[in-house]
């Protein structure tokens, strides 16, 4: 038995390997939909912003050239890993089905790394800053960074509760944001990202013929029907990860050129395992381990593509 041993390592490792490219292939993800994927061969990156967008003009006489002020924003690179130990008596024993769910776990988090790296920094834009050294989500970023006295710009919006009114105004909010140039950046948006706690709401904003009695809105209590002009305004993105802001929601322009989050993928997730009879742990503790490595960074952009609305304490 003892000369089967090895190849019962090896199997157990093709086995788990193949289970986890499949779990890894099959887990839809989100954060493609809301950050910008840049690959990444160095340990930190720089990324360019322009503080206004060129626009098409009417060619005559000679060319005008547009001098754009770009402003750098440095990311850094991270390290992540998820690991799992077997009993290696599992193994010689040909038991190892028990560990399917814990590899598909492991398989599902690896897949799930950009979403979790995506929402933490969204929910961080309040306290990390912006290309215009604001907080991502502000309320005095200044349409012109070279002019002191330019007027102020807020993407954070405060007693705006998941109502009609607190949408519309967040949408309009947006659509009004100005270049350094003083011309409309023409940005609409297209996303609402809600906690799990306004899932339903959020719904019936977006999606209900009409507003009024026959649903219960903030703004709606007592009102008669009217027709509901935030029908099909927006896409709704519920995400679990924000449960812990109950009250807060953000609007979102994912159809750009560029998108108001950055996931910088240094090093896609690879599955590893450590097997050999002398590895230590092996020795130590008569375990195989078998785990997960990643390298990659997100974080907040182009700080007019993102809105975030607070809701009452």
């Amino acid at each position: 038995m003892g000369a089967l041993t090895p190849a019962k390592y090896d199997a157990a490792t093709v086995i788990f390997s193949t289970l986890f490219r499949e779990v890894l292939r099959d887990t839809p993800t989100y954060y493609e939909r809301i950050a910008t994927e840049i690959p990444s061969s160095t340990r930190e990156m720089r990324h360019a912003w322009l503080d206004r967008i060129p626009q098409m003009r009417e060619w005559l006489g000679e060319r005008v050239v547009n001098n754009l002020a770009v402003r750098l924003q440095s990311i850094e690179n991270r390290l992540y890993e998820d690991t799992v130990s077997v009993k290696r008596i599992d193994i010689e024993d040909d038991i190892i089905g028990v560990y399917r769910p814990v590899i598909e776990e492991l398989a599902q988090q690896a897949k799930l790394w950009p979403d979790k790296l995506v929402v933490e920094a969204m929910q961080a834009g309040t306290t990390t800053l912006a290309y215009d050294g604001q907080h991502f989500f502000d309320t005095n970023h200044p349409q012109n960074m070279d002019d002191p006295a330019s007027p102020l710009q807020s993407n954070l919006l405060a007693a705006h509760d998941l109502a009609v009114d607190a949408l519309e105004d967040a949408i309009q909010t947006m659509m009004s944001f100005l270049g350094a140039d003083g011309k409309p950046l023409e940005i609409v948006p297209d996303l609402l990202v809600a906690p799990p706690q306004m899932k339903f709401r959020a719904a019936r904003l977006l999606q209900a013929e009409l507003i009024g009695r026959d649903i219960a809105l903030a703004t709606g209590h007592g009102a008669a029907a009217d027709t509901n002009v935030l029908k099909g305004s927006l896409d709704l993105l519920v995400l679990p990860r924000l449960a812990a802001e109950p009250k807060n929601f953000y609007i979102l322009c994912t159809r750009r050129a560029i998108k108001p989050f950055i996931f910088q993928n240094r090093e896609a997730p690879e599955f590893t395992a450590l097997t050999k009879p002398d590895d230590e742990n092996v020795f130590k503790r008569d375990e195989f381990l078998y785990g997960v490595r990643a390298r990659g960074a997100a974080a907040c952009g182009f700080w007019p593509l993102a809105i975030k609305c607070l809701g009452t304490p």
